[in-house]
């Protein structure tokens, strides 16, 4: 390891724990001041719950997913994208969930999705929904194209919730994946203010569907386990995951070099999405383990117990091997002055 790459490497985590200390503080200090949070609810979505719940993933996540698109126009997220990042980050679990629970009225989350004004929720679940939603309208100047986007991702979770349960072809099981997460991904560049091309349009529905397939690599052992088949947890080899991991990222990289964007923003976002790809990477080591010491493949992860295919980021071991990974795939450029960055 360089001292070059290593310097470039802590300037980026530098800036990446001071996004985290002002997200920090503004879900403290004003994040939900509008909303007395339903306590039925709090185990499973409220951000300061102690029990494990996914809204702090995505709080975290796509907060990170909107500043690497600021990276591609030089300037860091305002107030008011973080607040509608926030606030669809809230939503986003919830939403998911009601895909997850076979006695939910989709009809009825549809009309509430483009009527949240007029449409009455009938359940917390729903009312949660609807404050966060119109939370984001009302900081949105165009509803229209966000609208049609969310409406989307609705029917591509309404597909893959139908066909994801059937064991297909594995790259017809990745178009699932892909319009999920493609469509979430979307949804969220919508949040950002300034307007985007139709080059950042495909970049963002491509960060989503990197987004999603991370969630099935993290998620290969439960997905199986609840009958949800992917990509990841129908592959004959880890090899096969992680080279349509490298492709993807490939994909991306191309479309980045065709941004009219500055050479240094260009070099940025590609070392800060080599830093989140590196988390895919501790994963993938710890399942080539498994495959090399128990001879066991993806598509087989129910024959060893769920512990084996845990990967634990808030481990250090974890936390320093992706640390090293992420900063072996820095480019060597000039490391300073650090320039649109996260923050």
């Amino acid at each position: 390891m360089s001292l070059n790459k290593l310097l470039k490497g802590l300037g980026y985590y530098f800036q990446a724990i001071i996004i985290l200390l002002r997200q920090k503080i503004y879900l403290k200090n004003y994040f939900l001041s509008d909303l007395v949070f339903p306590s039925s609810l709090e185990k499973e979505y409220y951000f300061k719950s102690t029990h494990y719940n996914r809204t702090k993933q995505y709080l975290l996540a796509n907060r990170f997913f909107g500043e690497l698109l600021c990276v591609l126009r030089g300037q860091k997220m305002s107030s008011s994208e973080m607040k509608s990042f926030a606030n669809l980050s809230a939503c986003a679990p919830i939403f998911d969930d009601f895909f997850d629970n076979g006695e939910t009225d989709l009809h009825k989350i549809n009309e509430l999705l483009n009527n949240p004004k007029k449409e009455v929720p009938e359940s917390d679940m729903q009312k949660l929904t609807v404050h966060f939603l119109q939370n984001i309208l009302s900081y949105l100047s165009d509803h229209e194209e966000f609208l049609k986007t969310a409406n989307l991702l609705f029917e591509a979770q309404k597909a893959a919730g139908a066909r994801q349960h059937e064991e297909e072809n594995i790259r017809n099981l990745w178009k699932y994946s892909e319009q999920k997460g493609g469509y979430s991904g979307l949804l969220y560049a919508l949040l950002l203010t300034h307007p985007l091309t139709d080059m950042e349009k495909e970049i963002a529905f491509d960060l989503g569907a990197f987004g999603q397939f991370m969630d099935d690599v993290f998620d290969i052992y439960d997905d199986k386990k609840n009958g949800v088949f992917t990509f990841p947890n129908t592959s004959e080899t880890v090899k096969e995951i992680e080279a349509f991991m490298n492709n993807t990222i490939s994909i991306i990289f191309e479309k980045i070099d065709n941004h009219n964007c500055s050479h240094n923003a260009k070099r940025d976002f590609k070392n800060i999405l080599q830093i989140l790809a590196s988390a895919i990477r501790v994963a993938l080591a710890q399942y080539k383990r498994i495959e090399k010491e128990y001879k066991v493949a993806p598509k087989s992860c129910l024959k060893m117990d769920r512990k084996k295919w845990i990967v634990d980021m808030e481990n250090p071991a974890n936390l320093f091997k992706m640390f090293q990974i992420s900063i072996s795939r820095l480019t060597e450029l000039a490391i300073f002055p650090l320039k649109n960055k996260f923050d």
